[in-house]
């Protein structure tokens, strides 16, 4: 059942509502993407931002420190949020959780890597691009933990808009983010609830079926530009010389399907991306940048139609 029609909501789909429809008895393969946040024009989406930010800022700072109780501390709260009912779990919302025995190995290989260091670590969503056990699943947890105190006031101004008696009212302990303190704290909330379903609401221009930055997207667009320039500059075997009836020499370099089948296959993905990334950390502030252009032209969010087909269709449940 969706959250609008628990709550008998006047609305005909996505369109009449400004956040995802949850079906509060599972989740939905969904995930909250930090980079989204930023770069929407969403009223909440600077205080969101604010958290996310200084809690990037600080992580840097620790990975700078080599400070190992901190970063367990930091690391703490990344289980995964079930009253967003967004995610993996394929029945009943019930996360499992990422535990900083999961994350610490993670991101102290980061930091051994010097991704921070190098700039091929720029913002919160950087951290799923570079090894395979950090994925946007993860991502997304820690981000709606980060933003939880934001997310809560979202909510209950939601209920108030559409005249939804939260009875839910007994108050809760939950973990947020402090951009003050630059702490996370336990802090007493509301219960907010769909029955026996605790809720917290999403706006949609905040989610996406993967994140706007991917592995993927690094590797074909801007990786692969680099290695195919390299090899253009040393006039490779892979490089196709062309002579002209005139004997004139031309040189083109490989195709990027020609790098990926000679150089990478075999090789994961992430990793071969890491070895660029180290040559060329640079590469890193393009894609973002690029993103920032782009996404002012054309935001990348999902429309009505899709959050509706996957909501309300026979394809809404995760897997």
């Amino acid at each position: 059942m969706n959250f609008s029609t628990f709550h008998r909501l006047p609305i005909t789909g996505h369109k009449d509502i400004d956040f995802v429809d949850i079906r509060l008895e599972t989740d939905t393969s969904l995930y909250v993407d930090p980079e989204r946040i930023a770069l929407s024009n969403h009223p909440i989406s600077a205080s969101a931002s604010h958290c996310i930010d200084d809690f990037f800022a600080t992580l840097c700072q620790v990975a700078a420190e080599r400070n190992s109780k901190r970063l367990y501390d930091m690391l703490s709260f990344g289980r995964e949020p079930n009253e967003t009912h967004l995610g993996l779990s394929a029945s009943r919302s019930q996360g499992r959780g990422t535990s900083p025995e999961i994350l610490m190995p993670i991101v102290e290989e980061m930091i051994r890597e010097h991704l921070f260091d190098k700039g091929l670590i720029t913002q919160l969503g950087d951290l799923h691009l570079w090894t395979p056990n950090f994925g946007y699943d993860r991502l997304s947890d820690l981000t709606t933990n980060i933003i939880r105190a934001v997310l809560i006031d979202y909510t209950l101004e939601q209920y108030e808009y559409w005249g939804i008696s939260n009875a839910g009212d007994i108050p809760a302990i939950f973990c947020m983010w402090n951009s003050t303190t630059h702490r996370w704290e336990r802090r007493e909330f509301p219960r907010i609830s769909s029955g026996s379903y605790q809720t917290l609401l999403v706006p949609k221009c905040f989610v996406g079926r993967r994140m706007l930055s991917s592995p993927g997207e690094l590797l074909q667009k801007y990786a692969l530009r680099y290695r195919q320039q390299e090899h253009l500059d040393i006039r490779s075997d892979l490089c196709h010389r062309k002579v002209d009836k005139n004997g004139v020499e031309t040189w083109k370099p490989p195709a990027k399907k020609e790098i990926r089948a000679f150089e990478i296959k075999g090789t994961p993905d992430k990793a071969y991306l890491l070895e660029m990334g180290h040559r060329y950390p640079r590469m890193v502030d393009e894609f973002h940048t690029d993103h920032r252009f782009s996404y002012r032209s054309c935001p990348q969010i999902m429309s009505d139609y899709e959050l509706d087909k996957l909501l309300y269709g026979h394809d809404e449940l995760a897997v």
